[in-house]
């Protein structure tokens, strides 16, 4: 399936603000597009991009994103909660060109400074 092409819903719930849809045939992996109408004639598209769900999260791009910048995760947090150091974190960080925060107590008090 590719971009063109669309994904196939044989059912689906939803109000003007949220759908539940289910059964929906897509690709493996990359992106597709799904439309469905509802019972007033509305159209409605929605992009979905598929990917493979890494285990463990941290090795994700998208997921190691957005714990550390949207949700200012410290290195040492996230390495905690899969049981692996916090340079393990810091190479994923760099492997995909995240931009990390200064570290350590001194950092945080430059920072505080400002």
């Amino acid at each position: 399936m590719n971009m063109q092409e669309k994904g196939t819903i044989t059912s689906w719930k939803g109000n003007k603000n949220m759908f539940n849809i289910q059964s929906i045939l897509l690709p493996a992996t990359g992106p597709s597009c799904i439309t469905w109408q509802d019972e007033d004639g509305l159209r409605y598209i929605a992009n979905i991009k598929v990917r493979l769900e890494l285990d463990p999260y941290y090795q994700d791009c998208m997921w190691l994103t957005e714990e550390y910048q949207e949700k200012e995760r410290t290195m040492a947090d996230i390495a905690e909660q899969f049981g692996v150091s916090p340079m393990t974190i810091n190479k994923w960080l760099v492997r995909h060109n995240i931009d990390t925060r200064p570290r350590g107590a001194r950092a945080k008090r430059d920072e505080d400074d400002n």
